[in-house]
């Protein structure tokens, strides 16, 4: 932090892990949550969603804040009932833009493809962007889908 960085990013991953082990990764799950709370840290969980049981992968979605999950070839928020209803500031037209940006689109290609000029696009990059507190477009992507104001992976249209 004091290089100026926000905070730091962590990641592991449970792909060894048997169900026999699985009562005490989440014991020790929840002691990570426990230690990080409050603090500026980021962590990235993976774990074999097809050596996982029905109960394990609800486990997983029940322990975090974010779930995503690749099913038949599409990324799906996991969603538990206690989780919040999430607002956003963003308007329909910023987060239709910034999906086209998540999909790696040029600000020219999204003009194109929504009959707007690149100095629209810019715009809405820049207003959604400072709505957020992000640095950059790629940032302001990676808040968006975060906080889940954009979807994983909306369908494809234009």
């Amino acid at each position: 932090m004091a290089e100026g960085y926000e905070g730091i990013r962590v990641s592991g991953n449970a792909f060894w892990l048997g169900t026999t082990q699985w009562k005490e990764f989440r014991e020790y799950e929840e002691e990570l949550h426990d230690a990080f709370a409050g603090l500026p840290i980021v962590a990235l969980c993976t774990y074999p969603f097809t050596a996982s049981r029905a109960t394990d992968v609800l486990d997983v979605a029940h322990a975090h804040q974010l779930t995503v999950a690749r099913r038949n070839g599409h990324w799906e928020f996991i969603q538990t009932a206690d989780a919040p209803a999430t607002t956003h500031p963003l308007t329909p037209r910023e987060r239709e833009v910034l999906t086209w940006v998540a999909r790696g689109k040029s600000a020219s290609n999204i003009a194109k493809t929504l009959r707007i000029t690149k100095r629209t696009v810019d715009g809405h990059v820049q207003s959604a962007a400072r709505k957020l507190g992000a640095q950059n477009r790629a940032q302001a992507v990676a808040i968006a889908l975060r906080n889940r104001f954009l979807e994983a992976d909306p369908p494809v249209s234009g």
